[in-house]
């Protein structure tokens, strides 16, 4: 589907946003994640996919877009990805339930991108998925991600303490749900 949509950041910024594309090139994706590997952002992912495993990835996510099983959306500025959010469905008796993502490169945080992302993302979730639950998890250190979520809606529901190690120390996980 080629939505596309243009957003205004509080700085005045122009953004666009849309849906993940078979015409993306997966050498750009595989440079945006890697520039949060690379400032140690709290990720699942500790090392740079590799191009293989980008490939992988891409190939999955479009399967998934077009099963309707998944919503990839894309911001962009000058031509270049400055943010991603994804929304995932359940697999067997979870898929009522949908886990969501984002991620927002360091010069486009604070400027209201993630919150527009978010509330974008979750509409459309709304929309296409008609969830249970909409839930997300964050690390407990990343106090600004978690303000972020909680201004949207989201509320904590479970803790997993000591669950993702980053940088050779423990951390909890925790766990929102969209009420």
């Amino acid at each position: 589907m080629a939505w596309k949509k243009t957003v205004t950041l509080k700085d005045g910024r122009k953004i666009l946003l849309r849906n993940l594309s078979p015409k993306d090139s997966v050498r750009e994706l595989r440079s945006f994640i890697s520039s949060f590997v690379k400032e140690g952002a709290f990720l699942l992912r500790d090392e740079v996919p590799s191009m293989k495993e980008e490939r992988e990835w891409f190939k999955c996510s479009l399967r998934k877009i077009r099963e309707s099983q998944a919503i990839d959306l894309v911001a962009e500025s000058k031509g270049r990805i400055v943010g991603k959010a994804d929304a995932r469905k359940g697999d067997y008796k979870q898929c009522d339930n949908v886990t969501i993502g984002i991620a927002i490169l360091p010069g486009f945080r604070g400027a209201g991108l993630g919150r527009i992302l978010l509330t974008e993302l979750i509409a459309r979730v709304k929309h296409d998925f008609k969830p249970n639950n909409i839930v997300l998890s964050v690390f407990a250190p990343n106090k600004r991600a978690h303000a972020l979520y909680k201004k949207v809606g989201f509320r904590e529901f479970a803790r997993f303490p000591n669950w993702l190690k980053h940088r050779g120390k423990y951390y909890d996980q925790i766990y929102l749900i969209l009420r």
